[in-house]
Formats: structure tokens, C-alpha cells, sequence
């Protein structure tokens, strides 16, 4: 029923508006790598733009990430992944999730409702979904207010076109992106954050100020994020945000790390108060 009061995909087009030709500027749409709320009758509809899994949203957007909510009608356990198949009412659609630990326990089960967050791809020309982050929603309640979200989103956002900003702009931005990154990096040690999402983080006012160009700050806090990911300071948290990686995230876990070995170094040593200079008193 929900799924009636979303625009068909072909309905977005607006007065000859279509997708940027230039892909060396897709980057630049804000909806680009945001995870798009979108009904799977929708998203089976929804044309690929490339062979490498980018989809067409409304002829405006190229995107390849979405967040669909559902029940999990089939599922099966292998060694190195789980995959399910999540139905919303609309369809249904094919998800992936690799494991970390083969002795893994899977947290949901058949009937449950859950929220996937996850990259779209193709195995034999069918969409399906590999997992990035995802979990169970036991407010029934939370399937309503998802279809009004989504309804909101491509209503009021998904069908405004991206305009393309000049290539001297982009690539003759205001600050280089090595620059952006010292900016960014600065800001992840000296924070108390254990993560931020990707607009939060782009609405800082230390990155307002200093890019204040929209367009060039885009691109250049892009790859910013790409050079942090690379150097350890950032990575991709289960909420979908950006994790931070710094004193304050390390110090417990680093903490509990060191009590734990000094514990076990203690209980086969318990003559020996002192592991590689570390009193275990005091630990």
C-alpha cells in the first residue's frame, strides 16, 4: 500500500533535467554515497547507469548505496557469509553479509523486521544487496514511520536535480585536498566522538570556514576522508557514520586489552607482580 504513494521512477524527470554525463563529477551529489530510502519494487525498476553497479534515481541521481527496511523471509548460514532475503511489502530482494568470525551468531532470524544498510550489486543481471551494516527493529511501529521518511526524502530531496558545478571550479578549488585532510585529521584527535556522519561532518564550522565554496569543499572533503580512512583515523561504523579513531576511542578498549593479557600473565605466573615493565597491581 505504502508503496502506491511513491513516484514511479520514470515520473522524476524534471523539464529536461537528466544525470551529470560527466562522471568525474558524480561525486560532487550530495546523494551519491548516501544510503537512499527506497521500496524494492522501486529499486528492481530503478536502470543501471554502468557496468559497475551505479543505478539512476529519477534520471537525476547516480547512486549505488540504499537503506530499505523488512522481514527476513528466507535465510541461510554459510562459513565465510549469511545471506537472506528481506520482502517489504513491495518485493523482495537478495542480501549478503560476510563474517568476520565463522563462529559468528547470527542476531535475527525468519520474521524479523530489519533495517539494512548496504551496496547495491548484480549476480546474474539481478539486483541484490551486500550488507554493510544492518539490525533488528522491534517497534513494529518503525515500518510506518520508514515508509513516511521515505515518502519525505523523495518527495522534498530525491527529486531536485543535481547541478553540476564548472570542472575549473571542482578541480581549481579553494584548498587542496591535502590541506582538507590536515583539517579533518586535526579535528578526529582532538574530538570525543566515537563517530559522525558524513553531513554532520561537513557542516563543521571549521570546515565551513575553511572552504566556504560548497562545491569545492565537497570534492576536497571526499578525498580528505578517503586519505584518513587509508591512514587509520577514520573507518565505516555500523551506524553507517564515519568512526573516529583516536585517544579518547582507544583508551578503554586499549585499557581493557592490556587488564585482560596482564590477567592471564598473572593466573600462570602468580609468583610475578611485574609483565614487561607494567606493575599488575596497578593495572
Amino acid at each position: 500500500g505504502a508503496n502506491k504513494m511513491l513516484p514511479k521512477p520514470s515520473s522524476g524527470v524534471l523539464q529536461g533535467h537528466q544525470i551529470v554525463e560527466n562522471q568525474d563529477v558524480w561525486g560532487l551529489d550530495p546523494l551519491f554515497e548516501a544510503y537512499i530510502c527506497i521500496s524494492l519494487k522501486q529499486l528492481h525498476e530503478t536502470p543501471r547507469l554502468t557496468t559497475s553497479g551505479i543505478l539512476s534515481l529519477y534520471d537525476l541521481h547516480p547512486f549505488s548505496n540504499v537503506d530499505i527496511l523488512g522481514y527476513v523471509v528466507e535465510l541461510s548460514e554459510y562459513m565465510d557469509k549469511i545471506k537472506f532475503v528481506v520482502d517489504d511489502g513491495t518485493g523482495t530482494i537478495h542480501c549478503s553479509r560476510w563474517r568476520v568470525d565463522i563462529r559468528e551468531k547470527i542476531a535475527f532470524g525468519l520474521g524479523d523486521l530489519v533495517r539494512v544498510l548496504g551496496k547495491v550489486t548484480f549476480y546474474k543481471d539481478k539486483k541484490e544487496v551486500r550488507v554493510n551494516s544492518m539490525g533488528v527493529e522491534p517497534d513494529p511501529n518503525t515500518e510506518t514511520m520508514h515508509w513516511l521518511r521515505t515518502m519525505k526524502l523523495h518527495r522534498d530531496e530525491y527529486r531536485k536535480p543535481f547541478v553540476s558545478p564548472p570542472l575549473h571550479l571542482v578541480l581549481g578549488g579553494f584548498s587542496p585536498a591535502k590541506t582538507m585532510t590536515e583539517v579533518v585529521r586535526q579535528f578526529v584527535e582532538e574530538s570525543s566522538l566515537s563517530h559522525i556522519s558524513r553531513e554532520d561532518l561537513s557542516l563543521l564550522d571549521e570546515i565551513l570556514l575553511f572552504n566556504p565554496d560548497m562545491y569545492s569543499r565537497n570534492y576536497h572533503l571526499k578525498e580528505a576522508i578517503r586519505n584518513l580512512e587509508s591512514e587509520g583515523y577514520l573507518y565505516q561504523h555500523d551506524s553507517g557514520d564515519l568512526g573516529l579513531i583516536n585517544k579518547a576511542t582507544l583508551c578503554m578498549p586499549i585499557l581493557r586489552l592490556v587488564q585482560s593479557i596482564q590477567a592471564e600473565y598473572h593466573r600462570s605466573h602468580p609468583d610475578k607482580m611485574v609483565f614487561y615493565g607494567v606493575d599488575v597491581e596497578r593495572v
